[in-house]
């Protein structure tokens, strides 16, 4: 399944790895569907062009994606902050970097799949807590190889 990220620097279509971890798919989309990420900021950073307000936005008729009954999702984006490359960061709707819960509670247990790696720039991974099992709303996208990332943080989109 695919979505598509809508930005102010053009469009990035996002596959998902449904198959492969379909529980952390079902929080993305179920949270994307519901317009839980609306106007959230990419949040973490070191360096940026502009501070441009950053918001999601999913189509009513696209509020079922939970259940992977239709092929797209489609969210609007405007890049807020980066960290310059390593990714850029969002998915929390305090817009402090700090809040965020999963449809499935707080946090939701990690999903790994052994052949998904954070091995080349645009892999989307679950931001976390650093620690084993806090995944929330937050997402982060590599701007290059993060192998050091594997292993803690689930991958599941490129």
């Amino acid at each position: 399944m695919s979505i598509s990220l809508h930005t102010n620097y053009g469009d990035i279509k996002i596959e998902l790895f449904c198959h492969e971890v379909p529980k952390t798919c079902k929080n993305f989309l179920a949270l994307c569907a519901s317009g839980y990420y609306d106007n959230t900021k990419f949040h973490r950073y070191t360096y940026c062009e502009q501070n441009i307000l950053a918001y999601a936005y999913a189509k009513d008729k696209y509020r079922k994606l939970a259940n992977y009954s239709h092929n797209f999702l489609f969210m609007y984006f405007f890049l807020y902050r980066n960290i310059k490359g390593f990714a850029i960061q969002g998915g929390d709707p305090t817009n402090t970097g700090k809040g965020g819960e999963s449809i499935y509670g707080k946090y939701f247990d990690d999903e790994f799949d052994s052949t998904l790696k954070h091995d080349k720039r645009g892999i989307v991974s679950m931001a976390n807590k650093g620690k084993p099992n806090t995944n929330g709303s937050q997402f982060f996208i590599t701007y290059s190889r993060q192998p050091h990332l594997n292993g803690v943080y689930p991958v599941f989109a490129k």
